[in-house]
């Protein structure tokens, strides 16, 4: 905060009472979590927990404590944001008597902002706004807003296409044209005409009792383009994503038992390839690659700890389903098939093998690196 307040005109005292005269609570973080810097509002919510020289965010606003839109279950908001390299925001924490908390988190260049908001009842405040819709992407396409299903057949023509698209391209507007070309290829200008359509069309399904002209909460306009309201729309893949990443990350900074969990959890949120019903939409293909290279690292960091405990069983499922997810990737196949005559799986592990070897031979018309043999632990054929 210092190099900052240092090239401005105003001097470093005077901006100092700025950040101090703030209204709004901010908590300036390190790398690691740790505090750093706070104002006077934030010394009004946290009060003496500020004093710790061990202060972190985990403990002042309890990462990991209660649901969220962006969850920050059983990992840490430093590290997310961190990993993300964008502001977080509508994050949830819960202070230490309880209460809870609203939090945005900003990444910086030698650390992380957090901007921190309490709530407190009062009767002429405004209704909280409506709950979100909430779409399932790993695996087939769900929808749900208020605890029903907006799903139905119309997932799998026009409209559906035109939703799909958008989860794709979330966090940033899609313009006309390119809606048009990816959904209408050869239909020129008269592609413009259908997409508006289909955008008439989606927003009646997934709003179904929206009044007349009311403007649309989750698919919005504006400057020629169309963008789902990431204010109003959750996905699965983005809260997989978060934990994805910040479990990878305390592996690398707090190694194996802390990271174990976070590894596990974050595993279990993948149910399926992100829009898996639509396998051969090419514009669902770079983000289907990207989630599952992420899955990927998940499952191999996690096999890696198990197997450095000595567990071979959790090791064996997690190999599972990594060899499963990449069929063509010789070492996570090898790291499986090895694992399985250690347990003396020897016919699993055979078919396992041939399976493996046929696939890769009609995929690249040679053999692969290595043999069964090759994987046997010494002194298996030995009399």
């Amino acid at each position: 905060m210092h190099g900052v307040l240092a090239r401005g005109p105003l001097g470093i005292d005077v901006c100092r009472q700025v950040f101090d005269g703030l209204t709004l609570a901010v908590v300036l973080l390190d790398g690691a979590g740790g505090v750093v810097a706070h104002n006077r509002a934030a010394r009004g919510v946290f009060g003496a927990a500020l004093e710790d020289p061990a202060a972190d965010c985990c403990g002042l606003v309890g990462c990991g404590s209660g649901p969220s839109t962006r969850p920050l279950s059983h990992h840490c908001v430093t590290a997310a944001v961190l990993e993300h390299g964008r502001p977080l925001t509508d994050l949830e924490g819960t202070l230490g008597d309880r209460r809870p908390i609203d939090i945005t988190a900003v990444p910086l260049a030698a650390g992380v902002m957090l901007q921190v908001r309490t709530r407190t009842y009062d009767p002429g405040a405004p209704p909280q706004a409506p709950p979100p819709l909430r779409i399932t992407t790993l695996g087939p396409v769900a929808l749900e807003c208020e605890g029903g299903s907006l799903g139905g057949a119309w997932l799998h023509h026009r409209p559906g296409a035109l939703l799909k698209y958008l989860i794709c391209a979330r966090w940033h507007r899609v313009p006309v044209e390119e809606l048009a070309d990816a959904l209408w290829p050869q239909a020129g200008r008269a592609g413009v005409t259908s997409l508006r359509q289909a955008v008439h069309t989606l927003r009646e399904r997934l709003e179904p009792n929206r009044p007349d002209q009311a403007p649309s909460r989750f698919v919005i306009a504006g400057a020629g383009a169309y963008e789902l309201a990431p204010e109003h729309v959750v996905v699965d893949a983005d809260e997989f994503e978060t934990r994805a990443l910040a479990a990878l990350v305390t592996v690398e900074r707090a190694g194996g038992l802390a990271a174990e969990a976070q590894l596990a959890q974050a595993a279990e949120l993948y149910t399926g390839d992100f829009l898996a019903d639509d396998p051969y939409a090419e514009w669902a293909l770079a983000e289907r690659d990207r989630l599952r290279s992420l899955v990927a690292r998940v499952l191999r960091a996690l096999a890696d700890l198990h197997l450095e405990a000595g567990e071979l069983a959790p090791a064996s499922t997690a190999l599972h389903r990594l060899a499963d997810l990449e069929p063509l990737d010789v070492t996570n196949q090898r790291d499986l098939i090895s694992l399985m005559l250690r347990q003396d799986q020897h016919a699993a592990a055979a078919r396992r093998y041939d399976t493996m070897r046929r696939k890769f031979k009609r995929a690249f018309d040679m053999e692969p690196r290595f043999t069964l043999a090759d994987l046997l632990p010494q002194g298996t054929l030995q009399p």
